[in-house]
């Protein structure tokens, strides 16, 4: 009876066959989600790292542009506060593809302008937009890892931001050799690219849950 129960639990009441099927796609949207996840930054990051160089062109001052790095902090905090159970209302994956395209609009257009008010409201909807992630990305992972697996996968995903910061960097870097008349500029125009590639990728790979594979949620 224990080894029965045992096997209950191990598979999460699917046949062997069907948890083989759910634990590959378990780590199929783990590894989706974090590394979209890690390209957001791009979209971020990017920022601190064109700060000297719109110092030096706009003659902005560190102050100008400490107050606009200020306001993607405060939409992005408040916007915790919503999307969570927006994502859940309408759907985790297209919520999450939603702000992806939306915080990669939002960079493209900063790579066109020159007023630092219209910088700083699209800087702010690019915060919304970025906020529109974690949280929904929360709620699909536990869709797909169990209660005593979701730590690991939580950490996992966390840990990809880290690595985002580290790839925000070299974006920003590459933007500058390969779109040098651009300036400051090609620090927000060069990492859509990446962002876009990415989100159209999570669409077609990642599944909101197991259900779109034919399975039944399972039972923790």
């Amino acid at each position: 009876m224990e080894n029965k129960e045992k096997k209950v639990v191990d598979t999460l009441g699917y046949t062997p066959e069907e948890y083989k099927l759910f634990n590959k796609n378990s780590w199929i949207v783990l590894l989706a989600f974090s590394v979209l996840y890690c390209i957001l930054y791009c979209g971020r990051q990017n920022l601190s790292y064109v700060m000297p160089a719109m110092i030096e062109e706009e003659g902005w001052t560190k102050l100008d542009l400490g107050i606009l790095s200020s306001v993607l902090f405060w939409t992005y905090g408040i916007g915790h506060l919503f999307n969570g159970r927006l994502g859940e209302i309408f759907g985790v994956n297209r919520f999450i593809v939603v702000g992806m395209f939306m915080s990669a609009a939002a960079n493209l257009l900063i790579g066109f302008q020159s007023s630092l008010v219209i910088i700083a409201i699209l800087w702010g909807i690019n915060g919304y937009a970025q906020s529109m992630l974690w949280s929904p990305g929360m709620a699909l992972l536990s869709k797909w890892w169990p209660g005593n697996k979701r730590g690991f996968a939580t950490g996992f995903a966390n840990a990809f931001s880290g690595f985002g910061q580290v790839l925000a960097a070299l974006t920003v870097s590459l933007a500058f050799i390969i779109m040098p008349g651009f300036g400051w500029k090609a620090g927000f125009i060069l990492p859509v690219v990446f962002m876009v590639i990415a989100g159209i990728a999570y669409k077609f790979i990642c599944k909101d849950s197991p259900s779109k594979i034919g399975l039944k949620e399972y039972v923790d």
